[in-house]
């Protein structure tokens, strides 16, 4: 069987057909690891990586603010407000639980007016 490669619009639309983000048809879903630099991480830290919640290396902040655009302007109003004397490792968690909230009332939003436009 010929083999051939799966550009981005392919990718999409693979998902699309099987009702699937593409972040599963990418990431592992077993218990696997991904080496970078010489550093191990676990699969759970790596979808957390996809779904831009926590930064494998480099500046924790930068990357929610750059992997998170449409989420970041709320993001920035409650960090300015709330992570004031913080730990990282604090500020991080306070920043994964704020983007899953704002994630799953987005979800939420789009299901009820889904639902009253009769798209389901």
């Amino acid at each position: 069987m010929g083999c051939r490669r799966v550009d981005a619009d392919d990718l999409v639309a693979l998902a699309l057909a099987l009702d699937v983000s593409p972040l599963a048809l990418l990431l592992p879903t077993e218990p696997s690891s991904l080496v970078l630099n010489g550093n191990r991480y676990a699969a759970e830290r790596i979808w957390d990586w996809a779904r831009g919640d926590q930064a494998l290396t480099g500046d924790a902040l930068a990357f929610r603010r750059d992997s998170n655009p449409l989420d970041w302007p709320e993001m920035e109003a409650v960090l300015q407000r709330s992570l004031e004397g913080l730990s990282d490792d604090n500020k991080a968690a306070m920043l994964r639980s704020r983007s899953r909230n704002i994630a799953r009332r987005r979800s939420v939003e789009d299901a009820a007016r889904k639902a009253s436009h009769g798209d389901n």
